[in-house]
């Protein structure tokens, strides 16, 4: 079967077209409703610098991951945080920060790879990584802090 340009201009515009349309439905699927929370249970939607500036410089041990519900490697790595938390109890805040409803606050803080972590001791930035972080990774980004 030959197909002449047209018909190839057509089938790639209808394949755009589509691929466009599943993207802002997944978009709209992940920004409706989908409020997270820091360990305290404060909301994390729609920060300003002024109010995450507060949230860090409140603890001796603070972890912010930057994060969005659509992201594989920030779900993959939430549970280790989580355990490296709960291994630490009362030792480390956890904040989670969606950057799909923070977009602001992230481009202020220069998250431009998600996941992102930021590690604070005492309000003081000691730790920055981007990407995927095993747990043994995460324990070492917070062990100095910890003990």
């Amino acid at each position: 079967m030959r197909l002449n340009r047209k018909t190839l201009a057509l089938r790639s515009n209808w394949v755009s077209l589509t691929l466009l349309a599943t993207t802002l439905s997944l978009l709209t699927a992940c920004n409706s409703g989908n409020q997270d929370s820091d360990s305290s249970g404060d909301s994390t939607s729609s920060l300003t610098l002024k109010k995450y500036e507060s949230m860090i410089a409140d603890d001796p041990l603070v972890v912010v991951d930057f994060h969005a519900t659509w992201c594989g490697p920030c779900q993959k790595m939430a549970p280790h945080l989580e355990k490296v938390k709960n291994d630490h109890p009362g030792k480390i805040k956890v904040i989670k920060i969606d950057t799909d409803e923070n977009p602001e606050l992230a481009a202020v803080l220069n998250v431009t790879v998600l996941p992102t972590i930021k590690t604070y001791s005492n309000g003081k930035l000691v730790h920055d990584t981007i990407g995927y972080q095993s747990e043994a990774s995460l324990l070492n980004i917070v062990g100095p802090y910890v003990r």
